[in-house]
């Protein structure tokens, strides 16, 4: 996938998580969600080293959420927030809330130009910097915006509310804190069960296959709806597009802007880059194609059903007798993998079980 379509992809997962939890959609699920689908791999893979702990998690299968502060990438999970020096100074959270509305007014008009919704922020506010209500909507009419009359006085409406700092509701307060706080402990408290898309990698097997004495596990998603819904990909930047202080900011106008238009005003954009927050890594490590699933560190996710498992080539005869059991009970294809010196690429030998 592209970059604009992973992003696509993050909104809608998250969108089919609210409807799976709240509506309990099994079967009518919407097209459009369909071709999400159509988008997801239905085989991903896991490298992993041969312990009693996998060996369990294969007998049993799940998958182990280890956490973050666990992961080999040292940015992973971890967010810079200058917390005391947004909490004692009142400024920083202001410039970052005109930033954080004028992202706000994009969703709604085609017409847009960043300088001159600044320039137009500023001007509907008065000597002492309060809002004036015939300016703002003098102003907004200078915009293409595409919506409704309705939608557009919810939207002035909130707009006023906004600049005037009744956003800052006791419920968005409560909000951001529990937002900063677990940004903060995601290291120790956000769990990442990792897989790739590629189970020939000669990296992953030296890195997370001890060295082709492990082995790799392939894990089918074809029928597992609620394992495709919560595995997500991981986005594969320079940087973080957002700070954590932008994307809270947004976080809480959303909230306040829903529940003062009566879900008529909003979008989940801002609570995906807070998910995205947990979702990227460095360039660097593109050649992971990762999907991962998030949530509570420790937890065991009720896996998929494990349909092949390779075996490293310089896998131990104790452990590979283990694996062939195991298969063997489970019903388990099983592969020793092998070199192609013509290719330099692995390649894998069926093993007939017996």
């Amino acid at each position: 996938m592209t970059k604009k379509q992973l992003e696509k992809y993050i909104y809608d997962a998250m969108t089919l998580k609210f409807d799976a939890i709240y509506h309990h959609l099994k079967d009518d699920w919407p097209f459009e969600f369909k071709e999400h689908f159509g988008l997801f791999p239905k085989k991903l893979y896991k490298y992993v080293t041969l312990n009693e702990n996998y060996t369990d998690s294969i007998i049993n299968n799940y998958l182990y959420l280890c956490p973050a502060k666990e992961l080999d990438d040292q940015f992973e999970c971890r967010v810079d927030f200058p917390i005391g020096k947004v909490l004692d100074n009142k400024s920083v959270v202001d410039d970052t809330f005109v930033e954080a509305l004028i992202d706000k007014v994009s969703e709604y008009t085609s017409n847009f130009d960043r300088e001159k919704m600044a320039e137009t922020i500023i001007a509907c506010l008065d000597k002492e910097k309060r809002p004036d209500l015939g300016k703002i909507s003098l102003e907004f009419d200078k915009f293409d915006i595409n919506i409704t009359d309705e939608q557009k006085d919810n939207l002035l409406k909130a707009f006023s509310a906004l600049m005037t700092g009744a956003w800052i509701s006791d419920n968005s307060e409560r909000l951001f804190k529990f937002l900063i706080e677990k940004a903060y402990a995601a290291q120790e408290q956000i769990g990442i069960g990792s897989l790739t898309e590629n189970n020939k990698s000669q990296v992953m097997w030296e890195m997370y296959g001890n060295h082709y004495r492990g082995v790799c596990i392939e894990y089918d998603f074809t029928d597992d709806l609620n394992a495709m819904i919560n595995t997500l990909p991981v986005i594969y930047a320079d940087k973080r597009k957002s700070s954590l202080l932008l994307i809270l900011v947004n976080i809480c106008i959303d909230s306040f802007m829903l529940a003062l238009s009566k879900g008529k005003i909003g979008s989940m954009n801002s609570a995906k880059d807070y998910v995205k927050l947990f979702l990227t890594k460095y360039n660097e490590w593109s050649f992971q194609k990762e999907w991962r699933l998030i949530g509570e560190a420790g937890f065991k996710y009720p896996a998929p059903k494990i349909k092949k498992i390779y075996l490293g080539k310089r896998i131990s005869e104790s452990d590979k007798n283990k694996i062939m059991k195991i298969s063997i009970e489970k019903n388990i294809e099983l592969y020793m993998q092998l070199d192609n010196y013509d290719s330099l690429e692995l390649k894998y030998e069926k093993i007939e079980l017996k």
